[in-house]
């Protein structure tokens, strides 16, 4: 069976080799440099590695997972097949069958391959592959395409292709090309990282010009001046938000995951969110593609009873197509008369017509071809199917016929109509039978909001010029024909019951068909949309106060930076990282993520204020201030800043968020207490502690006053 999703190898190399790992290993290289020529505690700053691996591992097990889930589904039926090949009888699968083949074919069966009838007739329903709801009759010398259904009759076919080079199969190679989605928050993350590397390399030039015209020329000299510049580089770099990103996706991921929602790719689950058009598909996606009947109109007063009849003539005719089913459903099949004379259905005449003895001849069919009454036009403008039983050439009945809404898609159009989303169907089907369908599920109908009788280059043609007009497109769909489209938009939906290849080339399948989850994947979406965003001033704020720190070093400290990456640990691991993660975990509060930006900003401009006013204070000679001590204050006030900005970005509080920050402060506590080597901190005097106090007190102030949330000033 031919895969229709990217082998392991790809998955795994395209999750390495991105833009940021390259240079995170980079980094890191350069830092075990250092340790291994200079100072072998600078492998202390390589915690950053762990951030790195777990991003890149949780991405590569959450396609796998994907991967393995649909690499279980073959394009098309998987049952063994009866074929004659060369005179000898064999029974294989679908994707064995090879051109020449005679494959037998009855009511149910999926066909394996581009084929030609050569004995028999039947109806197929090629909706999979055009949209087009109604079954088509097939004669000997007809062909049939592989992947449609054959619904009644009986037929031998001859393979005119083999099984992999099949029509159905081409199509699918479209979901083997594969168009792995951004979304909003990666392609943020990407502007960003851009942004910062701009600036990490002309401040890293800077430092080390700085640092050579200083005259740093000692061993120990070029050691601090390097894990130093180190430091700025691995400062700038905001990896957590990165993984931040990746790990709430994957928990939304999971969440849906046990409401039998596959989430192929994790992006997805943003996009769907951030829609602004939202288009189906009408057969088999707001519809089951299975019809029922909806009503019957008297046309005279008849001593026949037309359940019976209607019964009587479905047991004379036999299994037949999904209409005849319909009328079973409703009418039954108990043979209350005998038939005489039986004339099946004929795609010509588009009717059936029995004799019964002593009662005469019925027929029924298509009302346009055997009645002459206003009311056919009437129904049939409604989008229903109108058949007309007739005895001997007097009208009895109109039978109306209508497609079966799938359950959760009328809930699901009203979800997406509130939210202000467009609403847009693409159908192979005729305009009238698909405005009936948009009607009955409350669909307002303009100019744009119906494409019919769409063949899979438009529907990919349509998506193509939404995006080009600046939306965010999603498309819904259930078959081959939809594959093309799918690839073409930014977030792509199926359902369980849909053609395997329609499954593979989507970012999302609802496996038990239940719309009514789209509602719980966009809820997921705008979770993570908040509270990523919301907990991304925290990482900002660090990789622009190491932007601002770069720029004081070598404009006042001759180019060497104020901190190894190990001195920030308190801030970025216990301040900035794990706070962020079980935010964004967590649940989210409306009106909790405005403006990320500014805060971020502003509090590094404050830390680095504060941090100069040390530097300043540091030439009074009654504080006897020396660089250990410069650097305890300094780690010290950058942190109370980070924590003053992380209790902001918990406004509004509530006691999952008060929970995160009391274990915060507890982590630091601790964490200065058992570790004051590995962060490098030095006991402070009377008179040092005095002027931290002071100006923490300061910058809390100004935090607060500008930085902080309206709950919070």
């Amino acid at each position: 069976m031919n895969s229709q999703t990217r082998t392991y190898g790809q998955i795994i190399l395209t999750n390495l080799f991105t833009f940021f790992n390259v240079l995170a290993v980079s980094l890191a290289l350069l830092i075990i440099f250092v340790a291994a020529v200079h100072d072998p505690r600078a492998l202390l700053n390589l915690v950053f590695l762990v951030i790195v691996a777990a991003n890149t591992i949780i991405a590569i097990l959450g396609e796998v997972r994907a991967k393995r889930t649909l690499d279980k589904l073959s394009l098309v039926a998987e049952e063994p097949l009866t074929v004659t090949r060369n005179g000898t009888e064999l029974s294989i699968h679908a994707r064995e069958v090879l051109m020449n083949d005679l494959v037998t074919l009855g009511p149910g069966a999926q066909i394996p391959a581009d084929a030609e009838i050569t004995k028999g007739e039947c109806m197929v329903n090629e909706s999979m592959l055009t949209g087009e709801s109604a079954p088509h009759k097939r004669d000997i010398g007809d062909k049939l395409m592989s992947g449609t259904y054959v619904v009644s009759g009986n037929c031998t076919a001859r393979a005119t292709a083999n099984h992999g080079d099949s029509y159905v199969e081409k199509m699918g190679t479209q979901a083997r090309v594969y168009n792995k989605p951004r979304g909003e928050l990666s392609r943020s993350l990407g502007r960003i990282i851009r942004v910062v590397t701009v600036f990490m390399v002309l401040l890293s030039i800077a430092m080390v010009a700085r640092q050579s015209g200083t005259g740093i020329i000692t061993p120990q000299e070029r050691t601090i001046a390097l894990t130093h510049t180190t430091g700025a580089v691995v400062g700038m770099v905001p990896a957590g938000l990165f993984l931040l990103v990746t790990m709430a996706l994957a928990a939304a991921a999971i969440r849906l995951g046990r409401r039998l929602v596959l989430v192929r790719e994790l992006s997805a689950i943003e996009t769907l969110a951030r829609a602004t058009v939202v288009c189906f598909d009408k057969t088999g996606t707001l519809t089951t593609g299975q019809l029922r009947v909806t009503g019957e109109i008297p046309l005279s007063k008849s001593k026949h009873n037309t359940r019976d009849v209607i019964a009587s003539m479905l047991a004379a005719l036999g299994p037949g197509n999904q209409t005849a089913d319909a009328l079973a459903e409703f009418y039954g099949t108990d043979a209350k008369f005998k038939p005489k004379k039986i004339e099946h259905f004929s795609s010509e005449t588009k009717q059936a017509t029995v004799t019964f003895e002593r009662l005469g001849k019925f027929t029924l069919g298509a009302a346009d071809k055997l009645v002459n009454d206003a009311r056919v036009a009437v129904e049939a403008k409604k989008g229903l199917r109108v058949l007309a039983l007739v005895h001997a050439r007097e009208p009895l009945a109109l039978i109306t016929i209508a497609d079966t809404l799938r359950p959760g898609a009328c809930e699901t159009v009203k979800f997406f109509t509130d939210r202000k989303t467009e609403i847009r169907i693409i159908s192979g089907d005729a305009h009238d039978t698909v405005e009936a369908v948009a009607r009955s599920c409350g669909i307002q109908i303009t100019r744009n909001t119906i494409a019919s009788r769409a063949t899979p280059e438009d529907k990919q043609k349509l998506i193509r010029k939404l995006r080009g007009a600046g939306h965010t497109v999603a498309m819904t769909g259930d078959g081959v024909n939809d594959i093309l489209a799918f690839r073409e938009a930014d977030c792509a939906i199926s359902i369980g019951s849909a053609a395997p290849a329609a499954r593979a080339a989507s970012h999302m399948v609802l496996l038990d068909n239940d719309w009514n989850e789209i509602r719980n994947i966009v809820e997921e979406g705008e979770r993570v949309i908040g509270n990523v965003q919301n907990s991304a001033k925290l990482f900002l704020f660090k990789s622009v106060l190491s932007i601002m720190l770069a720029l004081f070093a070598v404009m006042f400290l001759g180019g060497i930076y104020p901190f190894e990456p190990r001195n920030l640990y308190l801030l970025e691991i216990l301040v900035i990282g794990l706070p962020s993660f079980f935010l964004a975990l967590g649940p989210f509060t409306h009106g909790s993520r405005a403006g990320f930006i500014r805060p971020a900003i502003i509090t590094a401009a404050v830390a680095v204020t504060m941090i100069a006013a040390i530097y300043i204070l540091s030439h009074l000679a009654f504080l006897r201030m020396g660089a250990e001590d410069i650097l305890t204050m300094a780690v010290l006030l950058t942190t109370a800043l980070g924590l003053t900005l992380l209790v902001n970005t918990c406004m509004p509080l509530t006691t999952y968020r008060m929970a995160v920050l009391m274990c915060v402060l507890i982590a630091i506590i601790f964490a200065i207490g058992l570790m004051p080597d590995v962060l490098e901190l030095y006991y402070l005097s009377a008179a040092q502690v005095i002027i931290l106090i002071t100006l923490g007190a300061a910058g809390i102030f100004l935090v607060r006053k500008f930085a902080g949330s309206p709950a919070y000033q």
